[in-house]
């Protein structure tokens, strides 16, 4: 039998491998799911892209600062905007998240908001210029949304291509990108705070067992790009800025008994009636 990582309750499966989480369900608790966040990192011809669908190795730490940067950010998000993540309870010490079961869009439907111009938007989208401003008239980010497929390469469609695909209805659509910007406005201002300009970022949502739409998978440093004095800022600068320098492993599990993230900030606190966050039928 399969020895199952710390904090896994004992008899649970492994429900899915992911390139930076292992999921597994227990049959006695239907509703969660146990995540445990890696050190994985994907990467094309042996250079480091969080855009890619390919593991190319591991960083001692990257998932422990992983999984604190999201608590960190989603407890802020429900604070500020009210909106709910998936996140029940989270274990620094094992790298885990315990977490409400959602039902994905879809295949599952990656929000992705754009401050300027990057990546492979330049590619779709002749006339910008890197760094080009891409918000409308009223300030807010623009919005484009792509399908969880590493064969195709995370195609982009459409609202109504997505809509006609059966992946999401005009109404969740609507809430969805309309949460995708206002997340992404506030996260900007946090992160002007602490030095950073913010280009654009990766959001997923999924709905629990009562049809409420919640925050799912993970906001990284792997998940969004920034800059810092004009220059692109690393993954580890990234969550230095936000976290704050990191701790030894025996600092973090010492600060997380004692109400803290381990990474110089307070713990996110479980708020009465706060769901879990969760990806969907696989767990993810």
């Amino acid at each position: 039998m399969t020895e199952l990582p710390n904090g896994v309750p004992p008899g649970a499966k492994r429900a899915y491998t992911g390139k930076s989480k292992t999921v597994y369900t227990a049959e006695d608790d239907c509703d969660k799911v146990f995540m445990v966040f890696t050190d994985g990192f994907t990467g094309a011809d042996g250079v480091e892209n969080p855009g890619a669908n390919q593991n190319i190795g591991t960083k001692e730490g990257l998932g422990h600062k992983n999984l604190s940067m999201t608590s960190y950010l989603y407890d802020k998000i429900s604070e500020e905007l009210g909106i709910l993540s998936q996140i029940v309870e989270v274990d620094l010490e094992n790298n885990l998240m315990i977490a409400k079961k959602a039902r994905p869009f879809g295949k599952g439907l990656e929000f992705i908001a754009r401050n300027k111009a990057w990546g492979s938007f330049l590619q779709r989208n002749s006339g910008y210029k890197q760094g080009d401003s891409t918000l409308d008239k009223k300030g807010w980010p623009f919005v484009e949304v792509s399908e969880k497929d590493d064969e195709k390469g995370d195609p982009f469609f459409s609202k109504q291509q997505h809509i006609d695909r059966g992946s999401i209805t005009p109404k969740d659509w609507d809430a969805c990108v309309w949460h995708t910007k206002i997340i992404t406005d506030y996260l900007t201002s946090v992160f002007a705070e602490k030095g950073l300009d913010l280009i654009d970022i990766k959001i997923e949502f999924g709905k629990d067992r009562q049809g409420n739409i919640m925050l799912i998978d993970e906001i990284s440093p792997g998940s969004l790009r920034a800059l810092r004095d004009g220059k692109s800022a690393s993954k580890d600068e990234i969550y230095e800025a936000i976290m704050g320098k990191p701790k030894s492993k025996s600092e973090a599990i010492m600060d997380n008994a004692a109400g803290k993230n381990g990474c110089g900030a307070v713990a996110p606190q479980k708020k009465p009636g706060q769901t879990g966050r969760c990806s969907g039928n696989d767990g993810k």
